[in-house]
């Protein structure tokens, strides 16, 4: 089916001229008599009667003109809806994100505030710790911790996330915090297991990790156990830093850094509802990003880093 023959045939049934058909096309009479002959060649019926001075539908071609004009019609239709798509947020978003925001409130307001001014459009939101593939997936975005790995996607840069070494009163009275890097190895590290995103903030592979997990809420909750120190986002154990719960160590050192991007993949015709939510994403963060707020509170000796500036802190070392 030439659906650009059926869309010249019906303009011209329309106007009952090729001249006029021709001038509002912008296409030359020529090509028009030609895409006709074809049309009526393919279909091995006669559609229009011509003479040197009539012009008329057959009875094949009035009942071919209905057919065509409805199709016109329909694809005129599919053409200003998808263009429609372009300029207005409407659709689903799939995105993926690391389990250290499951608690955010900082991160949960970005959703909830854009949701609540584009009413047609839907978020799933997948937590996971796991460097998911967008494309054979399906997801349209992720936030992710460190440098960029895939050189085929584009990342917006969202500021740093600032994590702390933290253990509960308890333990800090029997044990004591570490002063330097070389102390750790004297200490029980609650270690993150199976969670790329993190692994290089496990100090050195000869201290003994008694427990290796790969949920901050579990390692959150040992470490307010009196179990040992744990490494969490700052903006986790706020709260419990502020009431006594947890100590952190106020050393820089001991305050790692990871950068934030959200990572989505290259596209020229991105949809409306999917560059929306990045545009809002990237000034939700701006000039600081909402969930590094507190981390003047918790340290006042705190050196902040250009929110938006793609460089990590480094972990602490052992020295050799």
């Amino acid at each position: 089916m030439d659906l650009n023959s059926m869309c010249i045939f019906t303009k011209v049934a329309e106007t009952k001229s090729i001249t006029s058909a021709s001038q509002m096309l912008g296409i030359s009479k020529q090509t028009i008599s030609r895409k006709i002959i074809q049309l009526e060649e393919s279909l091995g019926v006669c559609l229009i009667r011509r003479t040197t001075r009539n012009f008329e539908l057959t009875t094949a071609g009035q009942a071919y003109f209905q057919y065509c004009t409805c199709i016109v019609q329909q694809a005129e239709e599919a053409n200003a809806m998808v263009k429609s798509l372009q300029s207005t947020p409407v659709g689903e978003i799939k995105v993926s994100m690391p389990l250290a925001f499951n608690n955010n409130n900082a991160m949960s307001k970005l959703f909830t505030n854009f949701l609540k001014k584009t009413p047609q459009v839907k978020i799933d939101i997948h937590l996971s710790n796991r460097r998911t593939c967008l494309i054979s997936e399906g997801i349209d975005m992720a936030f992710r911790l460190g440098p960029l790995v895939d050189s085929t996607m584009i990342a917006r840069g969202l500021g740093v996330l600032t994590f702390t070494y933290v253990a509960s009163p308890e333990y800090v009275e029997m044990n004591g915090l570490p002063d330097t890097p070389n102390d750790v190895i004297n200490h029980t590290i609650i270690a993150m297991h199976d969670c790329k995103l993190l692994d290089d903030f496990r100090i050195n592979e000869k201290i003994g990790d008694r427990v290796q997990i790969n949920d901050f809420s579990l390692a959150k909750q040992m470490a307010m156990d009196g179990f040992g120190i744990a490494v969490l986002p700052v903006f986790m154990c706020v709260d419990e830093i502020r009431e006594g719960i947890l100590t952190p160590i106020q050393k820089e050192c001991f305050q790692p850094t990871r950068h934030l991007n959200l990572v989505y993949t290259q596209s020229r015709h991105q949809p409306a509802h999917v560059r929306k939510f990045i545009n809002h994403v990237v000034e939700e963060t701006r000039p600081i990003p909402p969930w590094e707020i507190y981390v003047d509170d918790v340290f006042p000796s705190h050196t902040m880093i250009s929110p938006h500036k793609s460089v990590d802190r480094e972990p602490l070392l052992m020295q050799k």
